[in-house]
């Protein structure tokens, strides 16, 4: 056998290797993030709301900084104010929601 057919049979063989080992991963960490959305613990559940809550108050401290400083108001002033206010709003009610604890 000739040593360049041997390397190649090698890095053959490690390629092959390399990705059954990150499918066998990419499975692990599709299945984790699976369990967590569709199954919660109540930790997740609590920290998924105070996230909610923390988006809610950037969004709507952003429409804030957009009424204070755009002056005057233009069509996408007023459209970026409203989406932000109501991302806020959406944001603060799911994370209320999501943040009660155990059912």
């Amino acid at each position: 056998m000739q040593w360049g057919r041997v390397v190649e049979i090698a890095e053959g063989w490690w390629r092959d290797r390399r990705r059954r080992l990150i499918r066998r991963y990419a499975r692990k960490v599709f299945a984790n993030w699976h369990l967590a959305l569709s199954r919660p613990t109540t930790k997740q559940r609590e920290a998924a709301g105070r996230f909610l809550h923390t988006l809610s108050a950037a969004s709507l401290s952003g429409a804030a900084v957009i009424v204070g400083t755009a002056w005057p108001f233009h069509f996408w002033d007023v459209a970026r104010i409203l989406l932000l206010a109501s991302v806020g709003v959406l944001c603060f009610l799911c994370g209320a929601v999501m943040s009660k604890g155990e059912r």
